[in-house]
């Protein structure tokens, strides 16, 4: 092949290549204006939202509030629950990136067809600006896909999924569930008993079938392991000895990702 066809054939291809990836960024810059289109806060960030109240179905309302070092607070029901911060930023993620993908209707008659009526889910959000947010999410629509929802009492439109579930969130989730906490060093120590029920038997001559049977305790001989600045832990009572290391890490992290799964919040009684 000559020298000049060569050349024609480069610059060809040359030119084929670039209007590819050319169409690749115009495919791709289309998608990212499409997606802006149908944001409800262009210019909304997660950390914008400084308070969100959550109310779902039948349940008493959670409100939880941003602090000047970014960290959230629960102040209703309970000002001494601890806040989940994970959840908390999540659930303002879901209010900044909020989406309409399709409007439904302009000036609904009636919220009763899409169950907004009795909102699934109510939330409330405040932002740095002052600006204050009222979302209801009703049904899903018939595709599974969507859920009905209205935004300051406009037009009924269709939002993901995900941005429902992002903001679902009862207070179980929405705060702090370690029942330990610990600073960045971790566990250094640790000291535990076994403690064993003990059911007292009465002698045979007053022994009554209906009388209450009292359930005592006992508790086992103090165990104690403490954990050397290289991170190998140590049995320090009963008696000093070496620790197997696997068993005793298994523990600690048991004891360090140990959650509580139902709480009683003012118990009448420890019984």
């Amino acid at each position: 092949m000559k020298l000049r066809g060569t050349i024609l054939l480069i610059g060809v291809f040359a030119a084929l290549t670039a209007a590819y990836f050319y169409m690749l960024h115009a495919q791709k810059t289309s998608r990212q204006t499409a997606a802006e289109a149908k944001k409800m806060f262009v210019a909304l960030a997660p950390e914008d939202v400084v308070a969100l109240r959550i109310e779902q179905i039948d349940q008493r309302p959670v409100v939880g509030v941003r602090g000047e070092n970014n960290q959230w607070t629960i102040t209703d029901p309970d000002a001494s629950i601890a806040a989940s911060q994970p959840v908390w930023d999540y659930a303002a993620a879901g209010i900044a990136s909020l989406m309409n993908e399709r409007t439904i209707e302009e000036q609904p008659a009636s919220l009763k067809p899409y169950e907004l009526d009795e909102p699934r889910l109510a939330v409330e959000a405040q932002t740095r600006p002052g600006q204050k947010i009222r979302l209801i999410f009703g049904k899903m629509e018939p595709t599974q896909q969507c859920r009905y929802a209205q935004l300051d009492g406009g037009p009924v439109f269709l939002a993901k999924e995900d941005a429902f579930f992002l903001l679902n969130r009862s207070l179980l989730e929405l705060r702090q569930r370690y029942i330990f906490t610990f600073d960045e060093t971790g566990l250094m120590r640790v000291e535990f008993v076994r403690v064993r029920r003990v059911t007292p038997a009465a002698p045979e001559e007053t022994r009554d079938p209906a009388a209450s049977t009292s359930i005592e305790t006992e508790e086992s001989i103090p165990v104690v392991l403490e954990r050397s600045p290289r991170n190998a832990w140590r049995l320090v009572k009963p008696v000093e000895a070496p620790a197997d290391q696997e068993a005793v890490n298994e523990f600690v992290r048991q004891l360090q990702f140990a959650t509580a799964l139902r709480y009683i919040e003012t118990p009448e009684s420890l019984a």
